[in-house]
């Protein structure tokens, strides 16, 4: 049980970052694109 519910967490914070780092990305990317339009 206990070791279940670590490898479990870990998980999700491995989840979480992976989300974090996409939500940057994309954020990233977004921000570029709109930079291309503003200034076109």
């Amino acid at each position: 049980m206990i070791v279940r519910s670590k490898r479990s967490k870990g998980d999700m914070n491995t989840f979480s970052e992976l989300t974090k780092t996409l939500a940057l990305i994309t954020n990233y990317e977004l921000t570029s694109f709109l930079h291309d339009i503003v200034f076109i």
